[in-house]
């Protein structure tokens, strides 16, 4: 899609959310190309995205919502717009959600704290999910190969990979609706191989697409599905108007799904999957191309059901920023497990490979860029400011700031900054995982 729109070398580029549901792997690719079109063509770049991190690599941000311009700036300038005193470094999520949070009135559910609680031991038979050597092959072609993996109750855990690793299969096997070729997967007991219905009974899943019926309102939607999971009729009203009132359907229960926000169709597939209370959810890529503002209020949910409800949940997503609310990660790649364990633990096992992230702040930013590139292969763009590698911070900031003074690109800021979940993953599907951390 992008060769045809260059092909006759525009002055300028129109991109609409050009990388939702793209992997990491091709988003960082996408994102070089954009550098390089700028640096070497001066091409004009305007493109939407959903993804605000993505909007920090841009030299300037408008922030739009029901047709009306928010606001319009630098990211930097923009960032330091958001009240209060966030947690961590502010981000353009942070002003979105500040400026498209209700104002009047209660949330549509409640929110809770979005950092996973500390990671809990558990008896070694308190695993809710065991895979053990799972393997799927299609003929000649092997999608999954070998994976082993335990899920803790209550535990989120993330399963990643770039498009066509195996995550989806996994899942499918996982919930019974393929079967294995080799290898063993227990689900809340039940073998994943010979046990197909009792698993699909204790799961809830929500698949990558949605798969709801458009001509249906809310509320016939969860009425149908109560009844393909045998709840009875007191039962059956019961549950539907909990999951209406937990998922924030109340205004909607009457629309049709067809006509709902992409936000809101997704709470209603997570409704529908929870509808029969399971002790084990499966999300694949639950908030491909939601907007930052829904995708906060799905992952405070998902958060609310794992922490207050003991809902076991596993999760695939492109979208890095959702990994860090993970208790663990599983990295899948060409249908391999490369990499297992904690957030925190596999940035410092991706740093201890590729090393630190050095953040090269100067005025004369295309200059800049220019002259570290020959320097530093790897050199990623973010807005004005440029990403570079380093397994030897101290000696490579000096060699920073002498290329810099010598192309004359004025007085620069060199710091060191955490490498970002998307670089994590990079690096360890890259490196194939490297000393795997298996936690």
């Amino acid at each position: 899609g992008l060769a045809c729109a260059l092909i006759h070398l525009p002055d300028i580029l129109l991109l609409d959310e050009p990388t939702t549901g793209v992997d990491p792997l091709s988003r960082r690719d996408f994102w070089q190309i954009m550098g390089r079109l700028g640096r070497e063509r001066g091409m004009t770049v305007l493109l939407t995205t959903p993804y605000l991190d993505e909007a920090e690599r841009c030299h300037r941000v408008a922030l739009m919502a029901r047709g009306r311009l928010l606001v319009t700036g630098s990211p930097e300038a923009l960032k330091s717009q958001v009240p209060g005193r966030p947690r961590h470094e502010p981000a353009l999520e942070d002003l979105f959600v500040a400026l498209m949070a209700p104002r009047d009135g209660p949330p549509p559910f409640p929110s809770v704290q979005p950092v996973p609680a500390a990671p809990r031991a558990a008896p070694e038979d308190a695993r809710i999910v065991e895979v053990r050597g799972l393997t799927k092959r299609f003929g000649a072609v092997t999608a999954v190969e070998d994976v082993t993996f335990d899920v803790l109750p209550g535990e989120i855990f993330g399963l990643l990979g770039p498009n066509g690793a195996g995550k989806t299969t996994t899942i499918k096997m996982l919930t019974g609706i393929l079967r294995p070729t080799g290898g063993h997967g227990w689900i809340a007991g039940y073998d994943v191989g010979s046990q197909a219905e009792e698993v699909k009974a204790a799961i809830g899943y929500m698949s990558q697409r949605f798969s709801l019926y458009p001509d249906l309102t809310v509320t016939e939607n969860l009425g149908l599905y109560a009844r393909v999971y045998g709840l009875a009729s007191r039962r059956k009203r019961e549950r539907q108007e909990a999951v209406i009132a937990t998922v924030g359907l109340v205004p909607w229960r009457g629309a049709l799904a067809r006509d709902l926000p992409l936000g809101i169709r997704q709470r209603l597939a997570l409704a529908c999957a929870i509808l029969h209370e399971p002790r084990i959810l499966f999300l694949d890529e639950p908030t491909s191309g939601v907007d930052p503002l829904a995708r906060q209020e799905f992952w405070n949910l998902i958060v609310t059901l794992s922490r207050t409800q003991k809902v076991t949940i596993l999760v695939t997503t492109h979208y890095m920023k959702e990994t860090e609310r993970c208790d663990r990660l599983a990295l899948i790649h060409r249908g391999r497990l490369v990499a297992l364990g904690e957030p925190g633990a596999l940035r410092r096992q991706a740093e201890a490979h590729r090393g630190r992230v050095l953040e090269v702040d100067a005025p004369g930013f295309r200059e800049a860029a220019a002259a570290l590139e020959a320097a530093y292969p790897d050199l990623a763009l973010f807005g004005r400011r440029s990403h570079l590698r380093s397994l030897d911070p101290d000696a490579d900031r000096q060699r920073v700031l002498a290329v810099l003074a010598h192309a004359g690109a004025g007085e620069a800021q060199v710091r060191t900054v955490p490498m970002s979940m998307d670089e994590v993953f990079a690096t360890l599907i890259e490196s194939g995982g490297g000393d795997r951390a298996v936690a």
